[in-house]
């Protein structure tokens, strides 16, 4: 593969310094336990033994005073209070206090050298030849990411074009060729806006942001996320009456600065999303909202051609193992689909005829 994928941990500064162990009254009290045996010992004299000798602890957790005992409860109580008010996340529930102590220590990122980001160009040219705009610009990024030694990040990109020639799959593996994680969403859907962003607590059904999920569940800050069919949004209301837009959700993530410290309306801490590779899909690019078009590289793509229709044809017999008469057959009922349909061949015709013929070939012979 071109990319390869290294700990990046800076990203954990951006979660308020959070510490799961801020919420465990008996780590923290143990902390202050030990703290204060260490200056018992201190006073007395003792000196630690080597790391190679073992010893007995001279101060057991009976002989610590009852007032002292008293005093540690009172701090770890004022302690804990304190961390709460800090970190903002006391509202959550263990389980997702969980999921940030697993970005705690960092997360992974996709990197690429020069030679990497000519060989993933290559890989996706030969995928989709039809979507070489697409692939010259992903590019150029990546070697730009490559001199500048920072995480592999694509876009913001908007694919335009129409429907059914494979953008969202050249984006699926333009992500699989980074390492990243790879996250769809419909922004046709009532919801996309809280999709995108998530929803504060309250509403009925509060989750993070397609986004983070991706980051918490796969441990990598740069996940490919695709907004299919943008041009066809809508707005998502509440049933206090307020009203969520997908366009509005994006701008601020769409915008570096923003984007690398973003608050999560879930987790109430800020979050760097500067390396998500976000790539916008549409059909019509005259419904795209302006503010979207103005933060976004257009891409404009073509249809297929007959030529490309037997490529992408091939390709699949192949990764179906047909055989060659199944092949030839399937390749010709393409060229008929061509020049039959009243409408424009699309991806989706030609998987369907590939489908029907692997279908063909192993159904069972009756006898």
């Amino acid at each position: 593969m071109p990319a390869y994928t290294r700990t990046r941990p800076g990203f954990r500064a951006l979660l308020v310094d959070y510490r799961a162990d801020d919420y465990d009254t008996n780590a923290i009290r143990d902390r202050l336990e030990d703290h204060y045996r260490k200056l018992v010992r201190k006073r007395d004299g003792w000196v630690e033994p080597p790391d190679d000798q073992l010893w007995i602890d001279d101060l057991s957790e009976d002989d610590i005073p009852f007032r002292v005992v008293n005093k540690i409860r009172r701090r770890v109580k004022r302690y804990q209070e304190r961390r709460k008010n800090l970190t903002g996340v006391d509202h959550l529930k263990n389980e997702d206090r969980d999921a940030l102590k697993s970005v705690q220590k960092g997360v992974s990122a996709s990197y690429i050298d020069d030679t990497g980001a000519d060989a993933l160009a290559a890989e996706l040219h030969d995928r989709y030849p039809w979507m070489s705009a697409a692939t010259e610009h992903a590019w150029h990024q990546l070697r730009r990411s490559a001199r500048a030694g920072t995480p592999a990040a694509v876009g913001p990109l908007l694919l335009d074009g129409p429907p059914g020639i494979g953008k969202s799959a050249w984006s699926r593996s333009l992500a699989a060729f980074l390492r990243a994680p790879h996250g769809l969403i419909a922004a046709a859907a009532s919801n996309a806006g809280f999709a995108v962003s998530g929803t504060e607590r309250g509403w009925s059904t509060a989750q993070a942001g397609r986004p983070v999920q991706l980051i918490i569940q796969h441990g990598h800050a740069g996940p490919v996320v695709v907004v299919d069919e943008i041009d066809k949004s809508g707005v998502a209301h509440s049933s206090s009456g307020t009203r969520m837009s997908i366009s509005h959700t994006l701008l601020g993530l769409l915008e570096p600065v923003s984007a690398s410290r973003w608050d999560c309306p879930y987790f109430r801490v800020p979050w760097d999303l500067s390396a998500v590779s976000w790539i916008l899909t549409s059909n019509s690019l005259n419904l795209v909202p302006e503010p979207l078009r103005t933060r976004c590289t257009i891409v404009q793509c073509q249809g297929l051609t007959l030529g490309h229709m037997r490529l992408v044809a091939d390709r699949l017999a192949n990764e179906a193992e047909l055989s060659d008469p199944a092949r030839d057959a399937a390749l010709e009922a393409v060229e008929r689909l061509h020049g039959t349909l009243q409408r424009p061949i699309d991806l989706r015709d030609v998987r369907r005829v590939i489908d029907r013929a692997q279908a063909l070939e192993t159904r069972p012979v009756l006898h």
